[in-house]
């Protein structure tokens, strides 16, 4: 009677070892799964620009297509989502996300969290920045307006374009859909916010930077510009636009 009680709790002891080793593989699995899903969603080359007393860009990279949003607010609590600028219907897998805060009061620190995928970053404290105080008047500067193409002459439609000027503010802009951008230049400010940047009668030289995922390209220009537009811009290639 006691060999016919012990085979049954045996086999039930290896029938539950099993299972528990087949449970522990399972949850390692699960969490390796998610780890390794989770890198490729994780923000990099965070960058804020476009800072004006009511809005505010912010902009990043994901090593995998994935939708991106901003949760912001005058609190840590946040309270408010922005969407990336090209997703007006739904949210869209991106690699490059440019999301701009708008609607901001002035001379306000404003938290804010960054959602990618599945991920919510950074997981502890958020980041954060101060709108200006005082609104100063905008220059009469025109836009940057561009084109972005590669090297088959089509357009970039995911490509981000910074400015930067000595002593100023960043100011960015992303293609659309047809490789164009619009960079606005009436609140081209210092770097401290206090006031407008101010140009000399002889111009000022400055630096756009455009890149992708894969290539970058530096063209030096010089403002105010003469043109309306910018000359066609092949991404991986260098352009010097500061003669007349």
């Amino acid at each position: 009677m006691n060999f016919e009680k012990r085979i049954p709790t045996i086999l039930g002891l290896g029938v539950l070892v099993a299972g528990l080793v087949g449970g522990v593989l399972l949850v390692t699995t699960n969490q390796i799964f998610k780890t390794r899903a989770s890198s490729s969603d994780t923000p990099k080359s965070l960058a804020l620009a476009n800072l004006s007393e009511t809005g505010a860009s912010i902009y990043w990279q994901t090593d995998q297509p994935t939708t991106g949003f901003i949760q912001a607010g005058p609190s840590a609590a946040l309270g408010l989502t922005f969407r990336d600028e090209r997703d007006i219907q739904a949210p869209e897998p991106h690699q490059l996300h440019f999301v701009t805060l708008n609607s901001l009061t002035p001379n306000t620190i404003y938290y804010y969290k960054i959602g990618s995928g599945g991920l919510t970053y950074p997981p502890g404290e958020p980041f954060s920045f101060r709108t200006p105080a005082d609104k100063t008047a905008p220059s009469n500067l025109p836009p940057l307006i561009g084109t972005i193409m590669d090297s088959d002459s089509q357009p970039v439609t995911e490509a981000i374009i910074t400015l930067e000027l000595p002593e100023a503010q960043s100011l960015a802009a992303i293609t659309k859909v047809a490789g164009n951008f619009i960079l606005p230049l009436t609140e081209i400010r210092n770097r401290d916010m206090a006031e407008n940047l101010t140009f000399p009668e002889s111009g000022l030289s400055g630096k756009l930077t455009i890149f992708n995922q894969t290539k970058l390209s530096s063209v030096i220009i010089k403002l105010p510009f003469a043109a309306t537009t910018l000359p066609q811009i092949t991404l991986g290639q260098d352009l010097d636009l500061s003669s007349p």
